[in-house]
């Protein structure tokens, strides 16, 4: 289910992947919710671009807060 008319669903749900990986939420987590049946497919479509990039160092950021608290 990685495809849809018109793309993929990692680009189509680009910005709703990004705002979950920068609240923490595993991407494997995502990955699964949309079908996918690993993370590599939206590393794969959207390992380059710069929204999901920054999602993922901001994502790591906040998950290291969690556990020093």
């Amino acid at each position: 289910m990685s495809n849809v008319a018109g793309g993929s669903v990692a680009i189509n749900r680009k910005a709703e992947i990004v705002a979950r990986i920068a609240n923490g939420e595993p991407l494997t987590s995502i990955a699964s919710s949309l079908g996918y049946a690993g993370h590599a497919g939206i590393v794969e479509r959207l390992g380059q671009d710069k929204d999901y990039q920054a999602a993922m160092v901001s994502g790591a950021h906040g998950k290291l807060e969690k556990r020093e608290r």
